[in-house]
């Protein structure tokens, strides 16, 4: 599937944030039809246009069971990502401990 892959650094992210229509990064521009934001509405969008996302219901359902978990765990560990040293090691093993 041809792409091009395009990034920018932080500090450019006042000029781009206006782009994606939930001002959030990532984002799909397909050309001739806008913009997808959502990691998981983008990811669902490719694999349906290059076959690989399921086309029976179980099977689909199976595979956003993934993403969806994927997305509960980031939520998780994503706030962990600003804290630094012993503080974020605590933090990430409070998650993995029983009960966390």
């Amino acid at each position: 599937v041809p792409f091009e892959d395009t990034t920018f650094a932080r500090e450019e992210w006042a000029q781009q944030k206006d782009t994606p229509l939930w001002k959030t990064c990532p984002w799909v521009d397909v050309e001739g039809k806008g913009t997808i934001g959502q990691s998981n509405a983008a990811l669902r969008y490719i694999g349906k246009e290059t076959g690989l996302y399921p086309t029976d219901n179980w099977t689909a359902a199976k595979v956003d069971e993934v993403l969806d978990a994927c997305e509960d765990v980031y939520g998780k560990i994503g706030p962990t990502f600003r804290l630094q040293g012993e503080e974020q090691k605590a933090a990430r093993e409070a998650l993995v401990a029983e009960g966390g």
